[in-house]
């Protein structure tokens, strides 16, 4: 009996994180790709200038930085994502399993949810934590900022200067649709500065525009 009961738990536990997704024709497209990139140069642009508040209400902004890429959306990017998205996760990888990647998840609750808004929600969700917890102003990722309460740990991943693929997947759950994001090359790591502080574009003056220099080619 009590076999039967554990086998019964296992079972109730992944069908709670089942892909309910298989009738839809067409998850990503064009239209949600543009939105992640643009949504991404937008609020990086805005923080490279110093335009972002560094916590809450009253509280002084980030301080600009002099080299922050531009970035471009990734395919090789999305396929991870979408990978790890199609297995219904309940919380993002360990990032052992994804050494170069660097990830930011988001799970809606709604199934009914479009994919769009899902994706819009959850950048702004990640991009805000800046102004409800803040960043030492130094700007370097620490222990203390990775592991304090409400760590603003996808705002520095979509912050971090040195990223500049991202590709995202997504998936309906039946917990809700989730959003799964891969960057390259990965940010959050310890002791590294989230970018560096100084004039707006002082390391690539002859390739920025709005804040941003030019990401490698390849």
């Amino acid at each position: 009996m009590l076999i039967f009961l554990a086998v019964l738990l296992c079972f109730n536990e992944a069908f709670s994180r089942t892909s309910v997704a298989a009738a839809e024709t067409e998850r990503m497209t064009d239209t949600i790709r543009n939105k992640i990139i643009d949504m991404h140069n937008r609020y990086r642009s805005m923080l490279a200038q110093g335009q972002v508040r560094n916590g809450k209400e009253g509280s002084p902004n980030c301080p600009k930085a002099t080299n922050m890429y531009r970035m471009r959306y990734d395919m090789a990017m999305e396929k991870e994502a979408q990978l790890y998205a199609d297995s219904c996760p309940d919380k993002g990888s360990d990032v052992s399993t994804r050494p170069y990647s660097g990830e930011n998840t988001e799970i809606d609750p709604s199934t009914t949810i479009s994919y769009l808004d899902a994706v819009v929600n959850a950048l702004e969700t990640w991009w805000t934590q800046v102004s409800n917890s803040g960043v030492n102003k130094h700007m370097k990722y620490t222990e203390y900022l990775a592991t304090k309460d409400n760590a603003p740990t996808k705002f520095t991943q979509m912050a971090w200067a040195a990223t500049y693929k991202v590709g995202c997947g997504l998936n309906r759950c039946n917990y809700g649709t989730i959003v799964v994001c891969r960057y390259s090359p990965r940010g959050n790591i310890h002791t590294q500065y989230i970018y560096r502080i100084g004039n707006v574009c002082a390391l690539c003056a002859d390739s920025c525009v709005n804040g941003l220099c030019s990401a490698p080619a390849r």
